[in-house]
């Protein structure tokens, strides 16, 4: 099975209760089609290369699965 990599960044403003059922919906999305998360590795808040939404960080979470 092929191993697959992505970043998904978040509102930094959101709370750990609010940023769990995103991350949530990600893994069932994954598990719709068979597969399987490997890792899901939270990066914290950082600063952003360019803006999105008229915001300068963003929550980086990468996940790893297959």
């Amino acid at each position: 099975m092929r191993r697959y990599e992505t970043f998904v960044i978040c509102d930094p403003d959101l709370s750990a209760e609010q940023r769990a059922p995103v991350l949530d919906r990600i893994n069932e999305q994954v598990g719709q089609f068979n597969g399987f998360t490997v890792e899901l590795d939270e990066w914290g808040s950082r600063k952003l290369a360019y803006m999105i939404k008229k915001k300068m960080r963003g929550y980086y979470v990468r996940l790893d699965y297959c």
